[in-house]
Parts: C-alpha cells; structure tokens; sequence
C-alpha cells in the first residue's frame, strides 16, 4: 500500500469528541397498590408508579463538530446498553396489615450496544 505524503493526507477536520452523560429510560409506568392485606386479600388504593423496564445508556463520546485545533473524533467501540425489569412489590407481616408498595426491578442484561468516540491527534 503507498504512503501518503503530507501533501495528499486527507484534511484534518480540527474537531473533537463531546461527553455525553449517562442517561435512564423508563418504558411504560404501572402503579403500585398500596393499602391493607387481610388473611391474604388485598385491599389497595393508588400507590407510586413504578417503570414496567429501565434502560441504561452508558456515559460516552459523540461527534458533534466541536472545535478542537489539530484534532479528529473518531470511533472507540461499542459501549453495553443495559436494562431492568421491574414490578410493584408489597411487604406485610405475617399475612395482616398494612401493605407497603415498592417497586422492584431485576437486571435484565444487554439489550444491545452504542457506539462511542474519542479524540486523536491528526498528526
């Protein structure tokens, strides 16, 4: 393969990679009961509301065209986009009382990836 000399490199674009928070999800809302559990029956009334799943974008780099003298964005891989699978949940003591609405959610794994980039010296 030639070599490029200085005269033929592509142009540097002198721009850099922009951080981009962590961001949380939440797909379609239940809400939870809350009220009086008697011999195993529940009586409830509206209780918080609780998502039905969670996706966690993880913190990464995005090409925005941000200036950066000397500099390119490029890729960097690919990050886990994560989720949780939740549900209302009720604690009462031995069967009577008072019913106490939480919201439970479990790890659902990977639901897929996103991209991220990173800033290099053109030179």
């Amino acid at each position: 393969m030639p070599m490029l000399t200085r005269a033929q490199a592509p142009p540097c674009p002198d721009t850099r990679a922009c951080n981009v928070k962590a961001e949380v999800v939440t797909i379609g809302m239940q809400t939870c009961g809350m009220g009086v559990i008697i011999f195993g029956y529940e009586i409830s009334i509206l209780g918080p509301e609780c998502p039905d799943k969670k996706l966690t974008y993880p913190a990464h780099g995005e090409c925005h065209g941000a200036p950066a003298e000397g500099m390119r964005c490029v890729p960097a891989g690919l990050l886990p986009v994560t989720y949780e699978q939740c549900e209302c949940a009720n604690a009462s003591v031995l069967g009577v009382g008072l019913a106490i609405p939480s919201c439970d959610c479990s790890d659902g794994g990977n639901i897929g990836t996103i991209e991220t980039f990173k800033t290099e010296s053109c030179h």
